[in-house]
């Protein structure tokens, strides 16, 4: 079982957040200002019983179609590692999602694990659609959840929590009969 070098997995990271923040950079006229538009009834900006009065409201009203809109760009970046096996910057350094066996991974479980990987990232998108804050609550819940178990990951060396509840695992395209992109 060969383990995936930590230095290409996290240089496939960095593609695909390169991509997503040009994709953020792209819908910031459009679905940007839509997510931000909704974090506005959302966290009840500049109404007078919230924090979300003063100076910070300003500043982040100037990056918020990047900021808000990223969440949506992310998932739709990502979303070709759920249909095709393998996310654009996975594609680029030759990896991709198999079985925890190491051979080739159902559709299904690698859709587990898309789903899984990005829930912080749908829930967040969900939460501004509803308006409801206390979605916000729990996407930011998840994602700190994520951010522990990655640095446990790397520390212990195991797999990531959606690797181990899908089943799945990365393998180098090499050892791979598949070819993707």
């Amino acid at each position: 079982m060969t383990r995936i070098n930590p230095a290409v997995r996290v240089l496939a990271v960095m593609i695909d957040t390169l991509l997503a923040l040009l994709l953020t950079a792209l819908l910031a006229s459009s679905a940007g200002w839509f997510f931000a538009e909704r974090a506005v009834s959302t966290f009840r900006i500049y109404s007078p019983d919230t924090i979300w009065n003063g100076p910070v409201p300003l500043v982040l009203g100037a990056i918020s179609p990047l900021s808000y809109g990223f969440a949506f760009a992310l998932v739709v970046v990502l979303a070709s590692e759920g249909f095709l096996g393998a996310s654009m910057g996975k594609a680029a350094v030759r990896i991709r999602v198999a079985a925890a066996s190491g051979s080739d991974a159902p559709q299904r479980r690698i859709m587990v694990r898309f789903v899984l990987k990005t829930a912080p990232w749908w829930v967040f998108c969900l939460a501004l659609l509803a308006g409801r804050w206390e979605l916000v609550v729990l996407a930011v819940l998840l994602g700190a959840g994520a951010v522990t178990d990655l640095f446990v990951a790397l520390i212990t060396r195991r797999n990531l929590w959606h690797d181990r509840l899908a089943g799945t695992r990365l393998v180098t395209l090499a050892h791979s009969s598949h070819k993707i992109l």
